[in-house]
């Protein structure tokens, strides 16, 4: 490690960190031989500064911190490859792929893969999780009205379509006989909601963990459903890929056709994007597991001991 490498972690921190413990952070990465593990506490502590710590200029990350954060990331990032995904199927609707899944049983058994590892994400998140929000909600009431920003989400995103279904019921809009255009302003003002939404729910879910209460133990329980959770992700992003190159050789005149088009936007443009940020997310989720494993084991990274 380099005096030039440790100087360029060190910007990583936000700069009232940098202030307070630049001069030693840089000094002991120079005498020590990280491991991948380090790399990515040094990473995800970086990350936990910028967006979490209320007090980085006060305190170095504990080990109750480090769990904390690896958990917060692995969650945020399922929430990113969980966007991705429903972009592909969405963008699926309507296409001439749908026919072919019927006839092609590659393509259904990877499709049948992406949706099964859905499944077991969702529920290894919900494992994982609810303790964690459970504790939050009795330890520190305060906290407590950040869960009402994903409420509050859930319902605006609920109530355009639900006022769309009652007109249609009570006559005063005629019933819908073909899908809207992708560049329909409707249709790209409800995406970007329910993209917002998303995002703020987020948020406001890692900000009650952060300034909540939360025990070591439960923390540490929740590495595992986590791991669950990243290698569904994995296996999933495998599947995505498998599926894109094999549609694509059956119907290479639709997937590498000019995207933005009628009737589906599913072309190799936007199957690239979704891969990619697929397998983004599924990199933060995997570093967020190795630094929790390794607060978890009770080792300590140099950097930030």
């Amino acid at each position: 490690m380099t005096h030039a490498r440790g100087a360029w972690l060190v910007r990583l921190y936000p700069a009232g960190w940098r202030e307070r413990y630049e001069d030693e952070f840089v000094a002991t990465l120079d005498d020590a031989r990280l491991s991948l593990a380090d790399y990515a506490d040094i990473l995800l502590g970086a990350l936990d500064a910028r967006l979490f710590l209320r007090d980085a200029t006060e305190r170095t990350l504990t080990m109750l911190t480090r769990l904390r954060a690896a958990n917060v990331a692995i969650f945020c990032s399922w929430i990113a490859f969980v966007l991705a995904g429903l972009s592909l199927n969405g963008q699926l609707d309507d296409s001439a792929f749908v026919p072919l899944m019927r006839e092609r049983a590659d393509l259904h058994a990877a499709w049948l893969i992406l949706q099964a590892g859905a499944v077991i994400s969702l529920l290894a998140v919900l494992a994982g999780g609810l303790p964690i929000a459970l504790a939050v909600w009795r330890n520190s009431p305060a906290q407590r009205r950040w869960f009402l920003v994903p409420a509050l989400c859930f319902l605006l995103v609920l109530i355009p379509p639900a006022i769309a279904v009652v007109l249609t019921l009570t006559g005063v809009l005629q019933p819908v006989t073909a899908p809207p255009s992708w560049t329909h302003p409707g249709l790209i003002a409800y995406e970007i909601l329910f993209v917002l939404c998303a995002v703020a729910s987020t948020y406001a879910v890692a900000r009650a963990v952060q300034l909540g209460s939360v025990g070591e133990e439960t923390y540490r329980y929740a590495l595992v459903p986590a791991a669950v959770t990243v290698g569904a992700m994995a296996v999933m992003l495998v599947a995505t890929v498998v599926w894109g190159l094999l549609a694509g050789a059956a119907l290479p005149g639709e997937f590498y056709r000019t995207p933005f088009t009628w009737p589906s936007n599913l072309t190799f443009a936007t199957w690239l994007l979704i891969v990619a940020v697929m397998a983004l997310a599924t990199a933060v989720g995997a570093i967020g597991l190795l630094r929790g494993f390794a607060a978890r084991g009770g080792s300590q990274s140099p950097a930030l001991a």
